[in-house]
């Protein structure tokens, strides 16, 4: 059922489908998560090395110098953890 104007919704207190159907304001913050790679890599980064600060460059630099192979293979290995550290 399509959401009506904020107003009305509001009036009526039905707030569960102020916008979006129920739950989907949750689901839109964690796809907008996954979908920031930048994020993603650099919470990943930060908590493999331990620290809580440093920028995504210097880290994404020292991750691909500590490992072996084709510099793409590397690039997509570290994008691969960062993934699967979320989960």
């Amino acid at each position: 059922m399509p959401a009506g104007p904020v107003g009305s919704v509001w009036a009526s207190g039905t707030w569960s489908d102020l916008a979006w159907e129920e739950l989907t304001w949750a689901d839109a913050v964690a796809l907008l998560f996954v979908l920031d790679l930048n994020t993603r890599l650099l919470v990943y980064l930060r908590s493999l090395y331990g620290v809580t600060g440093g920028d995504l460059t210097t880290l994404t630099q020292r991750y691909l110098r500590s490992q072996t192979g084709e510099m793409n293979a590397r690039f997509k290995k570290l994008i691969t953890d960062a993934t699967n550290a979320m989960t």
